[in-house]
């Protein structure tokens, strides 16, 4: 009985070194969103504009859907093709959200650029809640029709969209490395 403790001693525990921050922000929204651009590709209107809450700072971005047949996206400026999180240890995207209360979702599309081919990892966050929650979605759970895995080397930009009438504010959208034994 006496060799349990130590036997639980023994194993790793998940962490990350010192050195190695866990989130890395892609967009804090501090400096505004007029580089974003809405996109209702089946009619209705979609509109980016600036939060009138944030969740951390003073910028967030408030995301319009009205009268969307099938889908409006929430498109994001490009990201720079030298980024130097491009060959990072990160494998999850996360974000704040405040949603309208409605028993919907909003849809996270990934864009990538590989070769001749243009694969989107998709996942979804419910809309139910009007307070501030945290959503982190690992890469490996998005979705793609090409069967292939996300790779953030050519991860190009990302898009939020739905379909309806709902609004949603959206804050913080950082990579997140994994933790793991050290």
């Amino acid at each position: 009985m006496r060799t349990l403790p130590l036997l639980l001693l023994c194993l790793p525990i998940p962490c990350l070194a010192a050195d190695e921050p866990v989130m890395l922000t892609l967009f804090d929204f501090e400096s505004g969103v007029s580089e974003w651009r809405a996109n209702p590709w089946s009619g209705g209107k979609g509109f980016v504009e600036p939060a009138p809450e944030a969740k951390f700072g003073k910028g967030a971005l408030r995301a319009r859907y009205e009268q969307i047949p099938q889908g409006c996206n929430m498109i994001s400026p490009y990201f720079a093709a030298d980024a130097p999180w491009r060959e990072g240890d990160y494998d999850a995207i996360c974000f704040w959200l405040k949603g309208d209360g409605t028993q919907s979702y909003l849809h996270l599309y990934l864009a990538s650029e590989v070769g001749d081919l243009a694969p989107t990892h998709a996942g979804q966050v419910p809309l139910s809640s009007t307070q501030w929650r945290r959503f982190c979605l690992r890469f490996d759970t998005l979705w793609n029709r090409e069967g292939r895995p996300f790779e953030l080397k050519h991860f190009q930009r990302l898009y939020f969209g739905t379909s309806g009438t709902h609004e949603a504010l959206i804050d913080q959208v950082q990579l997140q490395r994994p933790l793991r034994a050290v």
